[in-house]
């Protein structure tokens, strides 16, 4: 299969994944794409579809996000604990700096509402 042949299949994915609203249009697009594509690693997107209920927009619309995709989520918690953090912390170490992180985060949070009245 050609360069425009697996460009065609993904953009046929992309739209199934992100282009639709409802549940029922993600289902019908994801099947025409996969039976147009035939994808060599059939295992892997059927794995996919059956996770499809934590990671396609279509069903996970209803779980408020702030419009940030789960591996966003993710990334933005490593960082916060990369930054007050260390994997040589002890137990006791890694408590206070959480506890220290979570007071200066519950604080910046509380400056971006109230800022002024602060």
């Amino acid at each position: 299969m050609g360069y425009f042949a697996h460009h065609n299949c993904y953009a046929l994915f992309k739209t199934a994944i992100w282009e639709f609203e409802t549940v029922e249009e993600f289902e019908k697009s994801w099947y025409e794409a996969f039976e147009i594509s035939q994808p060599s690693s059939k295992e892997w997107f059927e794995e996919m579809y059956k996770l499809r209920g934590t990671w396609i927009p279509a069903y996970v619309k209803q779980y408020f996000s702030a419009g940030m995709s789960s591996s966003q989520r993710a990334e933005s918690m490593h960082a916060f604990f990369k930054r007050y953090c260390s994997k040589s912390n002890s137990l006791m170490d890694f408590v206070t700096h959480f506890n220290r992180a979570l007071a200066h985060l519950r604080h910046e949070e509380l400056v971006v509402d109230h800022g002024e009245w602060l």
